[in-house]
């Protein structure tokens, strides 16, 4: 490689890192909790809100299943919401679900869910949990 090839890939790396960096930030400061599932609703990924809405820590969410974190009342609807999914990756469905802390406490929230196909061609299933506590009190 010449000077200015490898001048050029060093650039193309350091945007990349920019990019990546950028949204990581996104990810983790936003107002929803995100966590990411493989095929079997394994947990993938969890940003800082998920961990705050949740109660676990990041580390006592990653590989287990999804269904942990939602009240039992719920758990039949997020098996239909991913089957009507199933291998459509333009299509988001959401409901309103309750969620079980991890200090027994329960929350209400928006559920968000849609699936996508990664660069390496797996699926994943991003969830987005919005708190809706205060909002349904206020209905009451």
């Amino acid at each position: 490689m010449r000077g200015d090839e490898i001048r050029e890939k060093g650039k193309e790396m350091s945007e990349d890192r920019i990019r990546l960096s950028r949204l990581e930030a996104i990810l983790q400061n936003g107002d929803d909790g995100i966590i990411v599932l493989d095929r079997d609703r394994k947990i993938g990924f969890v940003n800082e809100m998920a961990e705050e809405l949740t109660g676990y820590r990041k580390e006592d969410l990653l590989g287990d299943d999804f269904l942990k974190i939602l009240d039992d009342r719920y758990q039949g609807l997020m098996e239909e919401m991913m089957v009507s999914l199933d291998d459509n990756y333009d299509q988001k469905v959401c409901t309103d679900v309750e969620i079980s802390t991890a200090d027994g406490m329960r929350r209400e929230c928006q559920l968000s869910v849609a699936r996508a196909r990664t660069g390496t061609g797996e699926v994943e299933t991003y969830t987005y949990l919005r708190d809706i506590t205060a909002r349904k009190a206020m209905e009451m």
